[in-house]
């Protein structure tokens, strides 16, 4: 993007080199001051304004060579906590985040992008390099001569529908590491999973509810498009297809936040599988040790018939220490096997359900 470097004094924004660009229907394409945009706003020429990386003082002097009223300014350089698409005194604002990359949790580390359309300027206002509206730009090969009422409302919805695409690669990854999970769980999964499925569903819930406020705000002002700054009849064409694709975005999150849902439903339920037959494993053995467990305290109680009238010859200890245990032994094995037959108590060779 071509523009011109501009210190950057304000810690609320990425210590990148600032980037300050101006492109009206004239066919200026290049670099500006405040100076410039005040004298631009004189004239009857529509134009472009992006800010990228600038501190707070230099976009309030961008917002006052403007002259954007103090609730305008107020959402440029402070930002938004939320998604948002509404009328203002004389414009239009939105705010919309966007994410680079296909990794599952950038969507935890998505960046805004502000945008305030009048009928005499766009302006776009960014903490850092934004790839969509890079790419939203390049699809405009020239706007020189270009009428300013079809240009304004295009160019803005243009902008819109590539902040909301940019959610599109991190989606598709989220839904291919989701089927890999369904299939680690097959095998038993890990805790792991079950920390990573909990973060992916915060992460998507977190996305609905943002898609949803602003679709919410799209609704508000349908009705009322054609009376906004900067619109014309012609815009209800770009308007109801950038809804459309806001909602297929929300609804595309909802089912993947399904997927989610049903891949921790059988991790919780494979874990309650292993923990039964670890259970089954401990009630086995104890019911094993459990007759030895009798005859030791039976023949370790101090009585006389056991400590002074018994004759401790070799068969006496063959039959207690050695017939004795092993036939009660096998007993509880036969009775452990009849209930595993009876109650379909899975055996340990078995795996878990």
């Amino acid at each position: 993007m071509a523009g011109s470097d501009v210190t950057s004094t304000s810690q609320h924004h990425a210590p990148s080199s600032a980037v300050v660009r101006l492109v009206d229907t004239a066919g200026h394409d290049g670099p500006a001051t405040p100076g410039d945009v005040a004298e631009h706003v004189q004239t009857d020429t529509f134009f472009w304004l992006d800010l990228e990386a600038l501190g707070d003082e230099e976009l309030l002097q961008f917002c006052r060579s403007l002259q954007l009223s103090a609730d305008i300014v107020d959402i440029v350089v402070h930002g938004t906590p939320r998604s948002w698409f509404a009328p203002a005194t004389d414009s239009v604002v939105a705010v919309l985040p966007w994410v680079t990359g296909t990794d599952p949790m950038a969507l935890q580390n998505a960046h805004y992008l502000s945008l305030v359309l009048t009928d005499q300027f766009l302006l776009t206002v960014h903490s850092t390099a934004c790839e969509p509206l890079e790419r939203a730009s390049r699809s405009l090969s020239s706007v020189a001569g270009e009428d300013a009422r079809d240009f304004a409302p295009r160019f803005l919805f243009l902008i819109l529908d590539s902040l909301i695409d940019s959610f599109k690669p991190q989606l598709l990854a989220i839904d291919d590491r989701l089927g890999e999970i369904q299939l680690e769980l097959l095998r038993g999964g890990s805790p792991e999973v079950h920390d990573e499925l909990i973060n992916v569903l915060g992460v998507l819930t977190d996305g609905i509810q943002e898609f949803g406020w602003y679709s919410h705000d799209l609704e508000d002002i349908a009705e009322a498009l054609d009376g906004l700054p900067g619109m014309r009849p012609g815009s209800h064409q770009h308007f109801e297809q950038h809804w459309r694709r806001v909602t297929r975005m929300r609804d595309n999150g909802r089912e993947i936040r399904e997927e989610a849902k049903d891949a921790l439903s059988h991790y919780s339920a494979s874990v309650v599988g292993r923990q039964a037959v670890v259970i089954n494993a401990l009630t086995i053995v104890a019911t094993v040790f459990l007759p030895l467990s009798f005859i030791t305290g039976y023949f370790g109680m101090n009585f006389r018939i056991l400590t002074s009238d018994l004759q401790g010859t070799l068969w006496s200890f063959i039959l207690l220490a050695v017939l004795l245990p092993l036939v009660s032994v096998a007993l509880s094995l036969m009775l452990i096997h009849r209930l595993e037959r009876r109650l379909g108590i899975n055996r340990l060779s078995e795996p878990p359900p």
